[in-house]
């Protein structure tokens, strides 16, 4: 945010003042993009977060916390999920803990319980649609998290957050675990592990809700909140993009798509797996939306027909996409569809 800001501040004084600002970014850049929309109300004209976290840090690190809590207490009492003295030997030992679960009936579904709390879906590829096998669906949920997740919950990125807040910034006191799956968009597959492997389902959740909790640092907690989630007020138009099936949830969207004067806000969906699996048409056609009402004061239609027709407009290089987790190249058409995801199981 600091150094954003600073761009701005640059390109005002060394080249001119622009007419028109917008924001936007992938992933941990699109909260960005939101962010710098609020914290700059008067140089940003609008905001387009691609793929991002937008409930903001303290959902996801708590989301991150609730997995790597439940692989913890279910597979693993050995590993550290704050606080970590050796992040990357305790990032080794939760890859050692994840393979040897998918072995496995029992391991999977302790897995696929954990991924749940997450939300992390069974399909993480951006080339297929989502699996019908349970084993296949929590192997993709295993390596998603294994890729983007495992640093969240049990490595370097977790000791960074909390050496930049000053603590602790995430906890679990109070959480009921047994709420949360209820509330999660994969509780079908993890239902269905637990029958496959002939597990009480219920008394892992017990089990979790036996176990001693982990406390969050108050003025930790308050520097996240503060710094990376986004109020959802301000008045400049927002569109965001996402996969359904993307790992780092798009019930993200609707958390914080709550927030936000309806007004104000576009979200559009495309029908694939994986994190940030869009083309650059789809991205392009995202951003033409975002355009269109920053210099006309009015949305354009955004069903899926018009913006499927508009993505195909571009050449067939805009339809490229690599799946990076699969290491899969390939073209794919249009995939904009409606899709209404729940909010996420919490949010801080």
């Amino acid at each position: 945010m600091h150094d954003q800001t600073a761009l701005l501040s640059w390109f005002d004084r060394d080249v001119g003042r622009p007419a028109q600002v917008l924001t936007w970014g992938a992933s941990g850049g699109g909260l960005n993009a939101v962010l710098l929309s609020e914290r700059l109300p008067h140089r940003i004209d609008g905001a387009l977060a691609l793929c991002g976290p937008v409930a903001g840090g303290s959902a996801l690190f708590g989301q991150a916390l609730d997995l790597g809590f439940a692989v913890r207490t279910l597979l693993a009492p050995e590993l550290e999920v704050v606080r970590v003295t050796d992040p990357t030997a305790n990032l080794a030992k939760a890859h050692q803990v994840i393979a040897k679960a998918l072995e496995s009936p029992d391991g999977r579904a302790r897995l696929a319980l954990a991924n749940a709390f997450a939300d992390v879906p069974g399909w993480s590829t951006a080339h297929h649609p989502r699996p019908t096998d349970v084993a296949e669906q929590i192997g993709q949920q295993a390596k998603f998290v294994q890729a983007v997740y495992d640093q969240l919950s049990w490595g370097t990125h977790r000791a960074d957050l909390e050496t930049r807040a000053g603590g602790n910034p995430t906890g679990n006191t109070g959480v009921d675990y047994r709420g949360l799956l209820a509330r999660s968009s994969e509780r079908d597959l993890v239902k269905q592990a637990y029958r496959d492997a002939g597990l009480d389902l219920g008394a892992d959740l017990a089990k979790l809700a036996a176990a001693p909790r982990v406390a969050a640092d108050t003025a930790a907690a308050r520097w996240l909140a503060r710094t990376g989630t986004p109020t959802g007020r301000g008045h400049q138009p927002v569109v965001t993009l996402h996969p359904i099936g993307d790992g780092v949830a798009p019930e993200h969207e609707r958390t914080y798509g709550d927030r936000v004067d309806p007004d104000r806000i576009r979200q559009l969906y495309v029908n694939r797996g994986g994190h940030c699996q869009h083309t650059a048409a789809e991205e392009l056609t995202a951003l033409r939306v975002l355009r269109d009402r920053v210099e006309t004061g009015r949305w354009p239609s955004t069903s899926p027909e018009r913006l499927n027709a508009e993505a195909n407009r571009f050449g067939p290089e805009y339809h490229f996409l690599y799946d990076w987790l699969h290491d899969e190249p390939g073209t794919t058409a249009p995939a904009f569809r409606r899709y209404h995801p729940a909010p996420l199981p919490r949010v801080a």
